[in-house]
């Protein structure tokens, strides 16, 4: 090992959802500056995946565990890249250029159909890549002109084609439309709450959807009806 590990200061903590566990229950993946360290938690043996030309902003990892997804800021007037690594074989699948100045968040399709990414505050998109053909199918506003940012994204358990996004003032569930080439949004209906989502997390049945928010509490919604539940 080259050695940086996470006890003597790798991982900081600043990237949000940014220390995560591969599916084979053996690995740690997290950022450190623009690298991602992997590291086995058995051995502390690390290796590193190293491409980015700026930090590290979001990560995910596929439920395959073949992939693994890094997001990273730049500067303004520039665009961001999102780089999906082949896990095994420690190198860059492929690289994808459209988001301005900043990658929100990442999320994989259940089957490693598709990768969603959301651009950041500067940005204000929302982009499905087709893993396969290595390119963008479609993308789109990421919320209403009256919302506010876009933080975070995540994939239905049973379907490749719905994800759900949340941020400030805004709850979407998405449809992927592959031939048209388009996703659409249904926004929840939250009543008269108005909430800043951070983070979201959908049963396996995909029955329920639980958003948790800013101010300290955790909506439900009804994924088939998009109603708020609780």
């Amino acid at each position: 090992s080259s050695g940086i590990n996470a006890e003597y200061g790798g991982f900081n903590g600043n990237v949000p959802h940014g220390l995560l566990v591969h599916p084979d229950g053996e690995h740690l993946i997290y950022p450190l500056g623009c690298t991602v360290v992997v590291e086995n938690i058995t051995t502390n043996e690390q290796s590193f995946f190293t491409g980015h030309t700026n930090d590290v902003s979001c990560l995910a990892v596929s439920k395959s565990g073949r992939y693994v997804a890094s997001g990273q800021i730049t500067h303004m007037g520039f665009k961001a890249d999102v780089i999906v690594w082949d896990f095994e074989a420690k190198v860059a699948y492929a690289t994808f250029t459209l988001h301005k100045v900043k990658v929100e968040a990442l999320a994989f399709s259940p089957s490693d159909k598709y990768l969603v990414t959301l651009g950041g505050r500067d940005d204000s998109s929302v982009v499905v890549w087709d893993l396969g053909s290595r390119e963008a199918l479609c993308g789109a506003p990421s919320a209403l002109q009256s919302a506010g940012t876009v933080y975070t994204v995540r994939f239905m358990n049973t379907s490749d084609d719905r994800f759900v996004t949340g941020g400030n003032k805004t709850l979407r569930i998405w449809e992927v439309d592959r031939e048209n080439r388009k996703i659409r949004p249904q926004e929840c209906d939250l009543g008269q709450l108005k909430r800043d989502v951070r983070c979201i997390l959908i049963d396996s049945d995909d029955e329920y959807l639980y958003a948790g928010t800013t101010s300290g509490d955790i909506l439900q919604i009804t994924i088939r009806t998009h109603l708020f539940k609780n």
